[in-house]
């Protein structure tokens, strides 16, 4: 009886294990569609979500130069806080605000990091002309994107870093952005 249960035990064990390389065999065929067929298969209909990870790192660029423009009357309020990965090094966290507007960076003496910023002006502007005051239909034209929503989320591959962008009666109201410091 023991020897009929251990050879129903290895069978049960050995089709599992034969099941789960069907499985994996399958999910290889999905993932490896001849470019042309996927791109066929592309909805831009993002239902609020789009993944676009060089644009948020030039939206992210654009926000760091804007800093630096001479035509903007920045008020900066700087803390410092040591670097984790740099024994003896001191960072800079500066919190810069412009109107209604706000923006965080890290500074480090060779990389500016955006850690945040809330755009509530149309005086800075991202690039594609994406601003605060476009209406919804440039702005979907400009990602190339439909949506009904009044908030459109563009992240990462990730998931670590997005740019909210909220309309409000179908114009661009807001521009938030939520960055990843490691």
């Amino acid at each position: 009886m023991k020897k009929i249960i251990t050879l129903i035990l290895i069978a049960l064990l050995c089709s599992c294990s034969k099941q789960h390389v069907e499985e994996n065999a399958l999910i290889d065929t999905i993932t490896t569609l001849p470019e042309n067929d996927l791109n066929d298969t592309i909805d831009n209909d993002i239902d609020g979500w789009l993944q676009d990870d060089s644009l948020l790192l030039t939206w992210s660029d654009d926000l760091i130069k804007v800093t630096t423009d001479v035509d903007f009357n920045f008020s900066s309020e700087k803390t410092t806080e040591a670097n984790r990965f740099v024994a003896g090094q001191i960072d800079t966290i500066e919190r810069l605000s412009f109107k209604e507007s706000n923006i965080t960076i890290y500074r480090t003496p060779d990389k500016n990091i955006l850690i945040s910023s809330d755009i509530r002006n149309a005086e800075i502007s991202l690039s594609k002309g994406i601003k605060v005051g476009i209406s919804r239909d440039e702005l979907l034209k400009t990602l190339n994107a439909q949506s009904s929503r009044d908030t459109l989320t563009v992240t990462d591959f990730e998931g670590n870093t997005d740019v909210m962008l909220i309309l409000k009666n179908n114009i661009l109201s807001r521009i938030v952005y939520n960055g990843y410091v490691d």
